[in-house]
Order: C-alpha cells, then structure tokens, then sequence
C-alpha cells in the first residue's frame, strides 16, 4: 500500500521542531504540502524537508490530488475552521491538541467528519508510549480480571467541563506495582 499523503497546517513551533521531522522516518505517511500564512517559511521548510509544494493557505492546498489527509497543527481557536475545511474536501483530518476549544466545537467536528466518511483524530501519542502500554496491558491482563477491572476507569477521555473547555486525559489507576509486576518500581519525575 503506498504511503498517505499528509498536508500540515500550521508551521510555528510544534511543527517545526516535532511534526515535520517525524514524517521522515515513516513508511506509511510522507508529506506532501506545507501551509502556512508566511509562504516564504513554507516554501523554506519545504525545502529543507523534501516536501514538494507549499502554500499560503489550506484552499488551495485542498486542490492538490496528492493530499488525501491534513494535519492541523494551528492554534486551537483555528481548529474547527481547518478540520472543516479538510473534511469537506474529503480529507482525512489528523488535528492536534486539544481537539477543539469547547466541547461544541469537537461535537461538530465530529459530526462534521462523520458526514464526511473521513477519518477524524486526536495527535495524542501517550496511549502508545511504551510505559503507558506496559500499564495498559498489565491492567487488561488475567490478574486484572474481577476485582481489578474497576480499576480501569478510563483510558482515554474527553471532559466537557461546565463552562465549556476540552480536556483530554490518561486515567492510570492505581496498580500496586510493586507485587503485581515484580520488584521493581516506577520512577517518579
């Protein structure tokens, strides 16, 4: 299967120090456009990443064929604008956190991708660290079984708080490492 290819949206920071050069090494996405209001810092960092066009906004990058996902890496205000942007040109959308900046907004993102058949995800890397699925699984494990079911409250979840905000979150229960795992313990940061 040949490799998915991205847009992202949004060039400050994040972008620049993380996203971009993640799609590197991967084998099953390569990017394929850059925008960015500043279209002499897309051009650039398409240069510098081996990204064959850039642009100045997400209109006309939706007319590229080769883009058939969109990562959104703008400020979380811009959200809900650029996923349904991507969303109705048919493109998957990868939007980073938080989703959106209310709880309403990620209900119409949702619903707007749904409509749409494309695929709609959260940039959230925690549920497949290591540490994370190390816990994970020792929780699904047969010793986890009965009792120890009700320590898995939530894995993933989003809190629509009452006046609004989004926030997402890992629910790690309390395991007692120590005589479940064996001897050694967690290090605290």
């Amino acid at each position: 299967m040949p490799p998915v290819g991205f847009a992202v949206v949004g060039l400050g920071a994040l972008a620049t120090t993380a996203i971009l050069p993640a799609f590197r090494g991967m084998q099953r996405a390569r990017l394929v456009a850059l925008v960015s209001r500043d279209i002499e810092k897309a051009r650039r960092l398409a240069s510098e990443h081996d990204v064959p066009s850039a642009y100045d906004s997400l209109d006309k990058c939706l007319t590229n064929h080769q883009v058939e996902a969109v990562y959104v890496a703008t400020p979380p205000g811009e959200h809900l604008r650029e996923e349904e942007y991507a969303a109705l040109a048919n493109r998957h959308v990868l939007c980073e956190k938080p989703l959106a900046v209310t709880a309403a907004e990620a209900a119409e993102m949702v619903a707007i991708c749904a409509r749409q058949s494309v695929l709609l995800m959260t940039a959230y890397r925690k549920c497949f660290e290591p540490s994370t699925v190390f816990i994970r699984n020792l929780i699904l494990s047969q010793w986890a079984g009965g009792p120890g079911k009700h320590l898995l409250q939530r894995r993933l979840q989003l809190h629509a708080l009452s006046r609004g905000n989004v926030r997402f979150g890992l629910a790690l229960p309390c395991v007692p490492l120590r005589t479940r795992a064996g001897p050694e313990r967690p290090r605290r940061r």
